[in-house]
C-alpha cells in the first residue's frame, strides 16, 4: 500500500483565538476525513497536532558550525500545525478525504513516502 504525508497548515494566531468550540470543529472535520479515509480502504497510521511554532527550534550548518534559533525557519502566520500519515492505494481517494478537512485549514499537502 502506499503511503503519504497530508500536512496541516494552520494559522496559529486564529488557531490560538478560537474557542473550545470552534477546535472541536476542526477535531470534527479531521475525524471525517478519518472516517471517509477507511470507508474508501486507506487509513491513517500516524501524526500528530504540533505545538505552537514559539516553541520550536531551528538548527542549520553554518560554515561548519550548528546555528541554532528560536522558532520556524519561515517567518509566517501560517506554520505547520499538524500532520497525517496515511496509507492509500488511491492517490484520489486521499484527495477526495482530504476533502473532509480542507475547509477547517488554511492549507493541506500531500507528499508521497517513497519506498
Amino acid at each position: 500500500m502506499s503511503k503519504y504525508v497530508v500536512f496541516v497548515t494552520e494559522d496559529e494566531e486564529a488557531w490560538e483565538s478560537r474557542s473550545d468550540a470552534g477546535r472541536q470543529e476542526v477535531y470534527d472535520a479531521d475525524a471525517r476525513f478519518v472516517r471517509l479515509l477507511e470507508r474508501r480502504g486507506g487509513k491513517v497510521v500516524g501524526g500528530a497536532e504540533l505545538g505552537p511554532s514559539r516553541s520550536w527550534v531551528t538548527l542549520e550548518p553554518r560554515a561548519g558550525i550548528t546555528r541554532r534559533t528560536d522558532g520556524p525557519y519561515a517567518e509566517s502566520v501560517e506554520q505547520l500545525g499538524g500532520f497525517y500519515v496515511v496509507e492509500c492505494d488511491d492517490l484520489e481517494v486521499l484527495l477526495e478525504a482530504c476533502g473532509e478537512m480542507l475547509s477547517s485549514h488554511v492549507r493541506l499537502e500531500v507528499a508521497p513516502v517513497p519506498d
